[in-house]
């Protein structure tokens, strides 16, 4: 008999152990390293997270399924990983109503889950459980890391953003989903939040001598598959300009100090995700040496649309 209960400090090698075998199963699938995976969840000094569980039959986790923030107050991402061998028993869909059911305790506005279009079946999967497409997206890889040329644009510097930016940041980003309807909307305390809770490091550019920030570029430490082995990498988590500022070479003065630093890190790769129907933010990519790796769908279930299907 499958029992679902919450994650103990003694779980991380049995959910290392799913996370690899679907990955060896599943072409395109990330492996994970201990301490990747570890530091993915949060787990920390063994203490228990909140927002995990696991599935155990006969002493052994067969599957696992966790809440993770998302971008914003009021959005939650669900990420549900089933060992193959134990597929097609309902496992999977046992532990994703779990994760509705703690979403709406938390009084979630929107749960989303990310699914590669190489497997429709899965975005089928989260649409008979409610969820709708949301977003698609491309998974971008620089290899090797090497910045481009871009020059300094007159009147603005680019600098490393500390906490009293924290607001400018949250409106950077409110300004580049100006509806809302995509992330939410952040604030200074939220932003600050995210930041150390992802570890990134943000660069902004920023009018001279004393004007506004107007632009900012998020980098923070990633976990890829590359030649079959996990390794650390880096991240562009977010690239965003103020619509008044654009066409000016900002986006792409930020684009490439970030990836400076992810070469200063020694990172193998800088990877980064963007909307398929983004077409300046993808011809900005391309131009500087990023190439398409997977694409992918973001889907969301609003919550207050009434209960899960069984």
């Amino acid at each position: 008999m499958t029992r679902i209960r919450p994650y103990q400090p003694d779980d991380l090698d049995g959910m290392l152990g799913v996370q690899n075998a679907s990955a060896d199963a599943e072409a395109g699938q990330s492996g994970a390293s201990r301490s990747g995976l570890a530091s993915y969840w949060g787990l920390r000094d063994r203490r228990r997270p909140a927002g995990l569980w696991v599935a155990e039959e006969g002493g052994q986790i067969v599957a696992y399924a966790g809440l993770r923030p998302w971008h914003s107050l009021g959005w939650l991402q669900a990420e549900v990983v089933v060992h193959p061998a134990e597929r097609g028993r309902g496992v999977g869909g046992t532990l994703l109503r779990h994760l509705v059911r703690a979403a709406r305790r938390r009084s979630t506005a929107y749960l989303c889950a990310i699914t590669p279009d190489a497997h429709p079946d899965r975005g089928t999967y989260l649409e008979r459980h409610g969820f709708q497409p949301f977003v698609r997206r491309q998974h971008m890889r620089l290899e090797p890391v090497v910045a481009p040329a871009a020059a300094d644009v007159p009147g603005f510097a680019v600098r490393a953003a500390g906490p009293a930016d924290c607001g400018a940041l949250a409106r950077i980003n409110n300004a580049s989903y100006p509806a809302g309807d995509r992330v939410g909307r952040a604030d200074a305390a939220g932003y600050q939040r995210f930041i150390e809770a992802s570890g990134a490091q943000v660069w902004v550019a920023e009018q001279v001598p004393a004007g506004p920030v107007v632009g900012l570029c998020e980098v923070r430490q990633a976990e890829v598959a590359l030649n079959g082995a996990p390794v650390r990498t880096g991240h562009i988590g977010s690239l965003a300009v103020l619509p008044a500022y654009r066409q000016r070479g900002l986006g792409r003065r930020l684009l490439v100090r970030g990836i400076e630093l992810c070469r200063e890190n020694g990172w193998p790769t800088v990877e980064l995700n963007v909307d398929r129907d983004n077409e300046p933010a993808l011809h900005l990519y391309e131009s500087t040496g990023f190439r398409a790796v997977y694409a992918f769908t973001v889907y969301r279930l609003a919550l207050a649309a009434g209960p899960l299907a069984p």
